[in-house]
């Protein structure tokens, strides 16, 4: 009889959830809420059950802002020419950020070089190359195409994009807060109670990308896709 009273509260939380299922009331799409239970013995014999409930919230956005990467390339036989033809190419194109609202702050050169090329077939030297690689900032999207457009038309090459959220942190901490009530709605549909004791909460670390990088190329055209950005939030609690 001892024995069937210990396991009795398992019993009854098993028979519990499976109420909760068939009203399909913990079912919350995008949402994941796994339970376990803990049973603790004290040293005279006596127990208490306690829930660990893991709950995870997830979500898509669609991105509000890019970083577009770029580069500029310029060929000639006389290194100073090179040079001289590059810093040409790169004074139009930031000329035209700064003239369109890009601020400097988000204008960034990522990488110069200078060097001799040599033809592979005939091992002689061709000319010397100069490449410069930037990148900048666009706040808004509808004008993500026009910026590409003009800046290759100035004889830059756009190499890729990185799509990202303005307010990445705030979307993240909602989705931390849900996954919160999330959980606890389960541990009071287990536990068959109004209200519940919450004797701890722990954020889980989730990896994730906070960002998303597109390769581009000329193809793209006015068919280039904002990219969609997903953010989860999972948290662990134990309540009674």
């Amino acid at each position: 009889m001892k024995k069937f009273c210990k396991i009795l509260p398992a019993i009854l939380l098993v028979l519990i959830a499976l109420v909760g299922v068939v009203s399909n009331n913990m079912v919350i799409p995008n949402n994941i809420v796994k339970a376990e239970e803990v049973v603790e013995y004290t040293e005279d014999g006596a127990f208490s059950s306690k829930l660990v409930i893991r709950a995870t919230s997830e979500e898509k956005y669609q991105a509000d802002k890019a970083q577009v990467s770029a580069m500029v390339e310029t060929l000639d036989i006389d290194k100073e020419v090179s040079k001289e033809k590059n810093s040409q190419i790169m004074k139009d194109v930031i000329d035209f950020l700064k003239a369109e609202g890009i601020s400097k702050n988000k204008i960034e050169i990522s990488y110069y070089s200078t060097y001799s090329t040599k033809d592979m077939v005939g091992c002689g030297s061709t000319g010397e190359r100069t490449c410069t690689s930037f990148n900048f900032e666009i706040d808004d999207l509808s004008r993500l195409q026009y910026f590409i457009d003009n800046v290759c038309e100035k004889g830059a090459s756009v190499t890729s994009i990185r799509f990202s959220l303005s307010d990445y942190q705030t979307k993240y901490n909602d989705l931390l807060t849900l996954a919160i009530e999330n959980a606890k709605a389960k541990a009071k549909k287990l536990l068959n109670k109004e209200e519940i004791n919450v004797l701890k909460i722990k954020e889980e670390c989730k990896y994730f990308c906070n960002s998303k990088y597109q390769s581009y190329y000329d193809g793209f055209g006015a068919d280039l896709e904002i990219g969609d950005i997903t953010i989860e939030a999972e948290v662990e609690i134990v309540a009674c």
